[in-house]
């Protein structure tokens, strides 16, 4: 049905997401390109999980995005989601297929109403937090509430866009799918949001398309360690690399946050090297419902017994509550810490990760 249902009337009366695209061309939201000459057509994704998306090229300066504009969209429906400013979103997946001459070091997500500035109407330019990334599908997602504090109207929003820095990354080709503004950070259809099949929520595995990390290993404090790139068994591995003092990492995908309470199960493998004395690893799952810190956390501890991978599927019942308050909540989990202890944290250790995801099985 091109996403032309879902509320796409021009104003929000109710809690279905409104989709700008999704698998089909929208008569109400068209692919535009500004000033690159183009038109910008549908075309079959080499991911099934993906179908049909919508394929951008940048070969001159230009912006790239959806319109909802007289002029340019055949049924132009710009829409109203006021009513979801406090918990709404905005999201899409996005995959570079060709970075260009020279790639661009920022790209920007730009959303207009009214017109925009052009025509006495609002706009907000932010730049996305991680770069998109080749043959590689990513999910971005944005709160309203930001939107409008920045100055958006959102009582109109007629423009959205996503494309390199103004002038750079000419060359650069890349596809767009599931263009989605929701109530809600769980709100979009059908798991296609960035890595989920509607059975998988995956933050790193080959075998997925993993949601956006916002930041591996960030820097917690003095006990907090960081995760650099490696590889395990031949694989991609992230590499949490704990130092003399340091006890645990972290994993912030909270700009993806994602209701795991229908999840049953997760997974993880891990290989600690060396294996010391009293060595533990311990996985908090940290919940952030309202999207404001952490409201609750669960846990579960794995005791390695030798340097040899370990793998995980654990039931998501088994989890305990890590946060001292008896919540045992997962709607809103945004955060993964592993930690480490062992007998004498003065002696360094490296764990490597693969295969962190979440199922349904």
């Amino acid at each position: 049905d091109g996403g032309t249902d879902g509320g796409t009337d021009g104003g929000t009366t109710g809690t279905t997401p409104i989709v700008i695209f999704n698998n089909a061309a929208n008569p109400q939201w068209v692919a535009w390109d500004c000033c690159g000459g183009t038109t910008p057509p549908v075309i079959t994704d080499s991911d099934a999980a993906y179908g049909e998306v919508t394929f951008f090229e940048v070969t001159a300066a230009t912006v790239n995005g959806f319109s909802s504009r007289e002029g340019v969209a055949t049924d132009p429906q710009p829409v109203d989601v006021n009513a979801w400013m406090v918990e709404g979103v905005i999201s899409f997946d996005i995959k570079l297929l060709e970075a260009g001459e020279t790639p661009a070091d920022d790209w920007k997500f730009k959303i207009e109403s009214n017109g925009g500035p052009d025509n006495g109407g609002e706009f907000v330019e932010l730049s996305l937090d991680s770069l998109p990334e080749l043959n590689v599908w990513k999910n971005y997602q944005f709160n309203l509430s930001d939107l409008s504090n920045n100055g958006l109207d959102l009582t109109s929003i007629d423009l959205i866009m996503v494309f390199p820095a103004w002038g750079t990354g000419i060359g650069a080709e890349y596809v767009i799918d599931n263009v989605t503004i929701s109530p809600n950070s769980d709100g979009t259809d059908g798991g296609t949001d960035g890595g989920t099949t509607g059975d998988i929520v995956s933050i790193f595995s080959d075998d997925y398309t993993d949601i956006s990390v916002n930041e591996w290993g960030p820097n917690w404090g003095d006990s907090s360690a960081r995760i650099t790139d490696g590889e395990l068994e031949g694989s991609p591995a992230k590499v949490i690399n704990i130092e003399a003092g340091q006890v645990f990492a972290g994993i912030d995908f909270s700009s993806a946050a994602f209701d795991a309470t229908s999840f049953t199960t997760f997974h993880m493998q891990y290989k600690v090297d060396p294996l010391l004395a009293g060595q533990v690893v311990n996985i908090k799952l940290s919940n952030h419902a309202g999207g404001s810190g952490e409201t609750g956390a669960i846990q579960y501890t794995s005791i390695p017994s030798s340097t040899d991978v370990v793998t995980l599927a654990i039931s998501l019942d088994d989890f305990t509550d890590a946060s001292g308050s008896g919540d045992l909540s997962r709607d809103a989990i945004a955060q993964i810490v592993i930690s480490a202890a062992r007998a004498d944290n003065d002696q360094p250790v490296d764990i490597y990760l693969d295969n962190i995801y979440f199922s349904k099985e």
